[in-house]
């Protein structure tokens, strides 16, 4: 990687990369880095955003199981 330059205020790019590389690993539960890689942190990230996609999925489809099922039990009153 490059030196870093401290008056700049944007990363470089190779920095930009690492980071989205580390989020994207993270979040399909690729392998983990070293202990200790300041990488470590946005593969935990992505890991934590994997989890919760995976709540709120199975949040959805209960919820969209729960109102079909009501629904159809309204229409069933409804047509009787």
């Amino acid at each position: 990687m490059p030196t870093a330059d401290p008056s700049s205020e944007f990363p470089h790019p190779e920095t930009i990369l690492a980071v989205r590389g580390a989020l994207a690993i993270g979040h399909r539960q690729g392998p983990r880095g070293p202990e200790g890689h300041w990488l470590q942190e946005f593969w935990a990230f992505g890991r934590a955003r994997a989890e919760a996609d995976a709540i709120i999925r199975g949040f959805m489809e209960s919820t969209a199981g729960t109102i079909l099922a009501t629904s159809r039990a309204y229409f069933e009153i409804l047509t009787t």
